[in-house]
């Protein structure tokens, strides 16, 4: 029988679980030892030979391969050996990429979290996926991974998504109670959870029944596509591979009108042309580039999980950021409520449980003393799926959403442990939350009959308040009290404060449907909560960076409107007369209106998924290039719809990471834009590479192929013009592809359809190539004049030559520092780079003069002065480049501007078509964790107590404190915003108004009995 077969109490059995404790760590430990680490091996079709195979039909790895047959025809053993380290090495570089670029898209290397919720010892913690055993209990939530193949044993309007084993994009509902017949397919075990499924709607639990290879996604042999290999690299190297071919048909042609002797002349001309054109070390140059830029955004917390983003990163000109975690801190606190009618402070910081509960004069009061803060917090622990940990000593973490970890640290810091309530109060059944309701229920076990409790946003919670709790009467709701709480939650908000409202029912005649909005009506308000989530360090610094690097940055926040203005304006987005639009305003625009709103607001609340996908779609059509944030399930569509999708490293679930292009570490501002930056420069560092290898690879390429139509002798010694392009050309590279280039990070973000290499790029290197062969056939021509008696004219020659591309392409390399821009503009970088260059060009002609190594290479010593001659030449050549670049250039782009379009288009990333979800079910049945109930018919057993008693008092914690007659709850005051006002203002003082005069003098008569 397979697990499917069998009901969860037989799993749990079989298994030696422990639904309510979970496993011992001593168990888990000798359970590892047996089974071994939940390691899911990588299968596939493609393997090493084969991308290795791939990887030599490049363009350049070919023409490698046949200049090193070339060289073997003229038996020249070292430079065939330098071929082939070239050839292997364009491979190698190629087949690394082609890895790294699996490693973060395809496969199952993200299918996998890195961490898991499990039960242990009693309580939920973190424990690594690796180390996930069979008989573990797995807690799952929305935005998670299955980490292993589970028997569920208890599930809450549980959904997943099993696409990675079924191929269908349709959500699962998952049912733990229902036990199957016969053999399943994976698409009908509606009972269990496999690895590598996301969890996109509910919540669950789980016995791990198979790990590693174990589990059904281990046996799956992934068709692993080959991955999109890099267009640019392509481009680059079948330019050069015909520039090859096209230079040896020439060689080949004037060695037969000239009647040369191939063994002796044409064949060495041809290795000679091959190892000066070919730009040997442009391919671990670009690597290198690339890969300095990865480890230095990996150091500043920043993870690029597909290569393939990197040539986007550079475009983007819009951040679209949501509020938590990357605005703000995204460790909430608690600090105010407002129950009964009165304000209430809280102390405290984090997620530890200790603090004071103030009056708004900043005197301590007992919380167990307030019949109010007891009902309150008692709703706020119970609807809640969180909880708090100890990780050390006085430092505690939240296990679950940061918000319902505040809500639990509120409740702890007033002696109201969550796990005591919910031992005294089962819960029976939930309503999980979900963005169209912005509400939660927990329904629970009370004394006389069942309760429920309600948290959300203060709007749609007031809306379906029809009581009002004040002290023990429950009065009804009016038009006036909702004003009033609106007033209060909008004064809250204008704090850049998050606000939940708390209700209650209890169902004395419970619905007959599971209809959320049969359960969620009627309800009794308790109290609004504040908490606070402080604006993030450097948030401020982080927009002011993008501003001035032309990139907008937008606050989408589900948070009220006052709450975003508030946000924003600490964040320096905007000030008192910033513009806040609304989903419902979004809601009632026209696609044209949304459009032009795109083009300008800066701030959005009250938005849902929905509406940012519809502001995505209003900023694409306008042209916009856009970085999307997201953490959790619901913001999945719109990550992958969005140019740049970025994940969170802390808050964000495990689905959102593995949608991501990049993600941030610590999920901050400050990380996304240095991602941008980091795009940019890349960008613009491998353009620099570019021009200055493939300007020195045509400069040697046109002097080889005019000193062979002037019948010259060659102008390079083969061996030597392949090691100068494959290091001592590539040093300087280190310094020009990795600079900070103030530039690219504060000039507008360059247009998307400008791909790497175009154009313009290619006519600034042809230039430069071309002036330094013009330079170099002229030193040639003069060779018979200049050498001095007693040497070898072609030796000499050779060093002419060989000594103006040396020079000539290292002082180049500081006119390609900056594409528009004069080379003297940055002097740091100009003194960093003329080093690098002056110590290249000092170890070349250290080899000139030292005459058995010259020698080596088939050149000799140079006079002083024809040194300093060939320096002019190449000072000239670097003069006149620079004259093209910033004179002639600016006016080539404005009477051709196609110059800045590429020579072979390239596909710019298209908004994915998102397939719509099917309708979620809104609630769910009971949790067996809980309670041993079947969903909510649990009317019975209440009714003989209903007969005898009217009124049923609320869930209250077990032991209950006598509330002192003087502390007894006044009715709820009418008063006005601000009254209102005056009081958030004056404990924000430390004064000591109240909330009206009645109480004051209350208290004043309390003080006097006292």
């Amino acid at each position: 029988m397979e697990w499917y077969n069998k009901s969860a109490e037989d799993v749990v059995r079989e298994q030696n679980a422990d639904v309510q404790h979970g496993l011992t760590r001593t168990n888990a430990a000798h359970r590892m030892e047996r089974y071994g680490d939940n390691a899911l091996p990588v299968k596939g079709n493609v393997g090493m030979l084969q991308r290795v195979g791939r990887a030599c039909t490049d363009a350049m790895v070919l023409t490698s391969l046949l200049a090193l047959l070339v060289a073997l025809l003229c038996r020249n053993w070292l430079l065939a050996a330098l071929f082939l380290v070239l050839a292997a090495l364009r491979a190698a570089v190629s087949v690394r990429q082609e890895l790294l670029q699996d490693a973060g898209e395809n496969g199952v290397r993200m299918l996998r979290p890195e961490e898991a919720r499990v039960l242990r010892e009693s309580r939920p913690v973190m424990v690594p996926t690796r180390e996930l055993v069979p008989g573990d209990v797995v807690l799952l939530e929305a935005g998670d991974l299955v980490p292993a193949d589970l028997r569920l044993i208890s599930t809450v309007g549980l959904q997943l998504d099993e696409s990675i084993l079924t191929g269908d994009q349709t959500a699962v509902s998952k049912d733990a109670g229902v036990v199957l017949e016969g053999e399943q397919p994976i698409e009908a075990r509606v009972n269990m959870a496999f690895a590598g499924s996301c969890v996109v709607y509910g919540r669950g639990r789980g016995v791990v029944v198979g790990t590693g290879v174990h589990t059904e996604l281990g046996g799956v042999s992934f068709e692993n596509a080959l991955p999109e290999r890099d267009r640019t690299a392509e481009q680059v190297a079948r330019g050069v591979g015909i520039f090859c071919l096209a230079g040896w048909v020439i060689l080949l042609v004037t060695g037969l009108i000239r009647a040369e002797n191939p063994a002796e002349e044409t064949l060495p001309r041809l290795a000679s042309f091959a190892a000066a054109a070919l730009p040997g070390g442009l391919t671990l140059a670009l690597a290198a580039c690339q890969s300095m830029h990865l480890q230095r955004m990996k150091k500043l917390g920043v993870i690029v999980r597909r290569l393939s983003s990197l040539g986007r990163l550079g475009t983007v000109n819009v951040i679209c950021a949501d509020k938590t975690g990357t605005f703000t801190s995204g460790e909430m606190v608690a600090t105010t409520l407002w129950t009964g009618g009165k304000l209430t402070m809280v102390e405290g910081s984090g997620y530890n449980p200790t603090g004071k509960f103030l009056d708004r004069s900043g005197e301590a009061i007992n919380p167990m003393q307030r019949k109010d803060l007891i009902m309150t917090l008692t709703a706020a622990a119970l609807c809640n799926n969180a909880a708090i940990e100890e990780s050390a000593i006085d430092s505690w973490a939240a296990v679950g959403e940061p918000t319902e970890s505040a809500l639990i640290t509120l409740s702890t810091k007033a002696g109201m442990k969550k796990s005591v309530l919910d031992e005294a109060f089962p819960r029976l059944a939930e309503i999980p939350f979900d963005a169209e309701r912005r509400m939660m229920t927990t329904i629970h076990r009370g004394h006389k009959s069942p309760i429920g409790y309600t948290k959300g946003a203060p709007e749609a919670v007031l809306a379906r308040c029809t009581m009002v709790q004040n002290g023990r009467d429950v009065q009804p709701m009016t038009d006036e009290l909702r004003a009033q709480l609106a007033q209060i939650d909008r004064l809250f908000s204008d704090k850049a404060m998050r606000v939940l409202a708390i209700a209650t029912r209890e169902y004395v005649n419970m619905p007959a449907g599971k209809d959320h909005t049969e359960l969620e009506k009627d309800l009794t308000f308790l109290g609004l909560i504040g908490l606070a989530d402080p604006v993030r360090e450097g948030t401020k610094e982080a927009v002011q960076r993008a501003r001035k690097a032309g990139v907008r940055t937008l606050l989408m926040t589900g948070e009220s409107v006052q709450t975003a203005a508030a946000l924003a304006d600490a964040a320096g987005m905007g000030g008192e007369d910033t513009v806040v639009i609304t989903g419902d305003q979004l809601d009632a625009m026209r696609e044209d209106e949304v459009r032009e709103t795109a083009k300008t607001a800066r701030v959005y609340a009250r938005v849902t998924p929905a509406h940012r996908e519809r502001v995505l779609r209003a900023l694409h059509k306008n042209g916009d290039i856009v970085a999307m944030t997201g953490d959790s399930v619901s913001d999945v569509g719109v990550m992958r719809d969005a140019d740049i999708a970025v994940g969170k490293g802390v808050r964000g679930t495990e689905i959102a990471r593995s949608s991501a292009d990049v993600v941030v570490k610590n999920d901050s501002l400050a990380g996304i834009v240095t991602a941008i930056e980091s795009g940019r420069l890349l960008f613009d560092g491998q353009r620099r590479v570019l021009r200055y290898l493939l300007s020195a690879g045509i400069a040697g390429g046109l002097t080889s192929l005019l000193c062979a139509f002037w019948g010259l002798s060659q102008p390079y010694t083969a061996v030597y013009a392949l090691l100068c392009a494959l290091v001592l050309f590539v040093i300087p590279v280190f310094f020009m592809g990795t600079g900070r280039g103030k530039d690219a990070v504060r000039r507008s973000s360059r247009n998307a359809a400008l791909p790497l290499l175009n154009r313009g790029l290619l006519l600034m290197t042809a230039v430069q190539g071309v002036l330094l062969a013009v330079g170099g056939i002229i030193l040639a021509n003069a060779a018979y004049e200049l050498t001095p008696v007693g040497e070898s004219v072609s030796a000499y020659l050779r060093s002419l030559t060989t000594t103006l591309l040396v020079y000539g392409a290292l002082l180049g390399a500081l006119s390609c520092r900056s594409e528009r821009t004069a080379m003297w503009k940055d002097i740091p970088g100009l003194v960093r780079q003329g080093v690098v260059s002056l110590v290249c060009m000092a170890v070349h002609t250290l080899i000139l003069f030292i005459r058995p190594v010259a020698a080596l290479f088939g050149m000799s010593a140079l006079g002083g002065l024809h040194v300093l001659l060939v320096l002019g030449i190449a000072l000239v050549c670097v003069a006149l480049t620079e004259i093209f670049k910033l004179v002639c250039m600016p006016m080539l782009l404005t009477a051709l501007p196609s110059l800045e379009r590429s020579a072979r288009p390239e596909k710019i990333r298209a908004p994915k078509a998102k397939k719509k979800r099917e309708h979620i079910p809104r609630f769910a049945g009971s949790d067996p964790t809980q309670e041993d109930e079947e969903d909510l018919v649990i009317r019975d057993e209440y009714d003989a107590a209903r007969e005898d008693e009217e009124a049923v008092e609320p869930p209250m914690p077990l032991v209950e404190e006598k509330v002192p007659e003087e502390e007894e709850l006044q009715p709820m005051q009418e008063i006005s915003e601000d009254d209102v006002r005056e009081i958030m203002e004056s404990v924000a003082n430390d004064e000591t108004d109240d909330v009206s005069d009645e109480a004051a003098d209350e208290e004043d008569e309390a003080d006097r009995i006292r």
